[in-house]
């Protein structure tokens, strides 16, 4: 077997283990469906025509990706080189730093995939998924989760230690997640600070994206490329930032 898809496996091994827990604690964003669009919606009569719950609705399964994905290849990927000296391990077989930052990535990708897949069940429980075309996005989550992983792996094999992913958290996620179009249009932002968004966040384009379904609109071809070549740039980051810090 390829050796990214054994540290793949091994992963998807250790988190039957905690499957349930695991799970439970990425349903975050639909305490932000809950209190935002159905609490906070009760006052805003409609935006871009549609219900502030049915605005928000599809960028929350965006959200559950981001968290799943970047969850697992920061605070836990870090775990696992630093304090259980898993790469170290890793290393001593034929498997290599790409190997290792591929497996890491392609599980912290089917991670987030479950946590939206998730999201998306209950959403079409609470009546939101009006259009089944919407459920097209479940191919796409891979790439959204790639990108996220790709992210947080290179963030990884930079930071000095695992206290350094709070304060990311704070300057660089919290913000992804409010100012990418999810909980109001970054239209009416002036088009300087627009730019700038869409420069810093990727999750801008998945939530457009995944936006485009829901209202069974034709994707925009220029979102998926960006997507996908940062998933290449990330990675590429990822793997030479790690074999410098484990090897050289």
């Amino acid at each position: 077997m390829i050796p990214f898809l054994i540290i793949f496996k091994r992963n998807i091994i250790s988190f039957k283990k905690r499957a349930w827990g695991t799970l439970i604690s990425g349903i975050d964003p639909l305490l932000f469906l809950l209190a935002f669009g159905f609490g906070i919606g009760k006052f805003i009569s409609n935006v871009e025509g549609l219900s502030y719950v049915e605005f928000i609705a599809p960028a929350m399964v965006l959200v559950s990706v981001l968290y799943g994905s970047f969850f697992e290849t920061t605070y836990n990927a870090f775990v696992r080189m630093y304090y259980e000296n898993i790469y170290t391990a890793w290393l001593s077989t034929n498997a290599t730093v790409k190997d290792m930052v591929l497996g890491e990535m392609l599980w912290g990708a089917v991670r987030g995939t479950l946590y939206a897949i998730i999201v998306i069940f209950i959403l079409y429980c609470f009546g939101l998924i009006k259009n089944l075309c919407f459920l097209i996005i479940i191919l796409a989550l891979p790439l959204f989760g790639l990108v996220f992983a790709s992210i947080g792996m290179f963030f990884t094999s930079v930071v000095p230690n695992i206290m350094f992913f709070d304060y990311l958290y704070f300057v660089y996620i919290n913000p992804m997640i409010l100012f990418s179009g999810t909980y109001f249009p970054i239209n009416i932002l002036p088009v300087f600070i627009k730019n700038i968004l869409k420069a810093l966040f990727p999750l801008y384009y998945a939530v457009k994206i995944s936006r485009e379904l829901y209202l069974s609109q034709p994707i925009d071809i220029i979102s998926i490329i960006v997507l996908s070549i940062t998933v290449v740039i990330f990675t590429v980051l990822a793997i030479k930032f790690l074999k410098i810090r484990l090897i050289d």
